[in-house]
Formats: structure tokens, sequence, C-alpha cells
């Protein structure tokens, strides 16, 4: 999923932050710059990108699998964006492409 004016933006994750058992240390991107001049995904099209994480790498694997669908699309909770990640971490061996990783950024962004 690309955000208009998204262009070729540098994630400020990378594989090597969910590697190892742990997850990312995430910066207020704000203060480094990686979102000046550019158009982050909004709340909606934040909702379906984790979605289609949760899909690609955790239908199958995980237990909670439906629970985080189901959670994921309720907007009156909280967005499980580090349930999630942890999750994948935890199941699977996630090779995260470079505009997956965009949308984490943005997810952990809106969502905390």
């Amino acid at each position: 999923m690309k955000s208009a004016n998204k262009g070729n933006r540098k994630s400020s994750l990378s594989t090597e932050d969910f590697s190892e058992g742990h997850l990312a240390t995430i910066v207020d991107c704000d203060q480094w710059g990686c979102f000046s001049g550019e158009t982050m995904l909004t709340d909606q099209q934040a909702r379906i990108a984790l979605k289609e994480l949760v899909e690609k790498y955790l239908k199958g694997k995980a237990p909670d699998y439906q629970f985080l669908i189901e959670l994921i699309d309720d907007a009156s909770q909280p967005v499980p964006v580090r349930g999630v990640l942890e999750d994948i971490r935890k199941y699977g061996n996630a090779r995260y492409t470079q505009q997956e990783l965009e949308n984490i950024d943005d997810c952990v962004y809106i969502f905390g």
C-alpha cells in the first residue's frame, strides 16, 4: 500500500530492528524529519496495512489471529500494533519488504 506523495521515503525501521527477539525502539520521526513533506497513511489505511500484515504473516500460525483481525476492524478499540509485531516475531521469521517497514513505521507513529 502506497500513500500519495510518500515517494521513496526511507523507513526508520529495518529488518534488524525485529530480529533477535526484540522490537525496535521507535523514536518520534518528526524529530528526525522523516515525515517532512510526506503524507502518512490515514487511520483507515494504517488499519488496512496492519490487517494485511496479520493475514500475510499470522494466518494459520497464530492462535489469536482472528481476535487480532477483529480488534483492527473495530474502530472503538485501540489498534494492537505492538501485539501484532510481537506475534509476527513469535510465530514466524518475517522478511519485511521496504513498503511493509514504512507501513509499520506509520502504524506505530499513528497508534503508538
